[in-house]
């Protein structure tokens, strides 16, 4: 991953997006990374991943309280069945 100054990506635009097609770059500002610019194709990747992760840990989270309320894959399994 590239890193360059904010004022650099303001004076290079045209150069720093056709880097970040590439690879994402990092810009800072006052020293500091503050953004990152990426391909469209890289954010909807992150993008997706993140919310698979969200989505997982939700369905964890559901679980994790079921199974604390007594929850059991034959009680489950008969609800299931009983929906049919």
């Amino acid at each position: 991953m590239h890193t360059i100054s904010a004022t650099e990506a303001k004076n290079h635009l045209a150069s720093v997006m056709a880097r970040a097609l590439k690879e994402p770059v990092i810009i800072e500002k006052n020293g500091r990374p503050t953004v990152v610019m990426m391909s469209v194709e890289a954010y909807d990747e992150v993008a997706t991943h993140s919310r698979k992760k969200a989505f997982l840990d939700l369905c964890d989270g559901i679980a994790a309280t079921a199974q604390k309320n007594g929850m059991t894959d034959e009680i489950l399994q008969s609800i299931l069945a009983s929906d049919k």
